[in-house]
């Protein structure tokens, strides 16, 4: 399903008792907000990380913990009454600075599978043919 969690790993993290709950107002297929919810956490990680690094991001624990912080505030900003407790709040707010970061460079990826989606900041060492203007041939001028 998703680049960075599945229906199974978010599952672990609720319970199903309470995505159950969250997902009431889904109607009967439940599933399908489950996956837009995971769908929208993911693109809102890689709207942040790709001006820096090529999308989807390797999997890692940070960046699934990412997606769970996001996919579980959405399902509880969706569930019944709206109530979003706090704890899930500050993780959510604090997943959000995480991904300013990254998108600022201040954060990094730290996976030898990341590849940065420009080549800024690199160096390119060419050879060629002998300088025409340099310190000797401009002897007198």
């Amino acid at each position: 399903m998703g680049n960075y969690i599945t229906t199974e790993i978010l599952t672990r993290r609720v319970t199903q008792e309470r995505l159950t709950a969250l997902c009431s107002g889904a109607g009967n297929d439940s599933s399908v907000l489950i996956g837009e919810v995971i769908a929208r956490a993911e693109a809102l990680i890689d709207g942040y990380a790709s001006g820096r690094y090529q999308t989807p991001l390797p999997a890692n624990d940070l960046v699934m913990e990412w997606a769970l912080n996001l996919a579980e505030f959405e399902l509880y900003k969706r569930g019944p009454g709206g109530a979003v407790p706090e704890k899930i709040k500050e993780s959510y707010r604090i997943t959000l600075e995480h991904l300013k970061d990254l998108a600022a460079g201040k954060l990094q990826i730290a996976s030898p599978a990341v590849i940065p989606s420009c080549g800024k900041g690199r160096s390119v060492i060419m050879t060629g043919q002998e300088t025409l203007f340099g310190h000797d041939s401009m002897q007198g001028y």
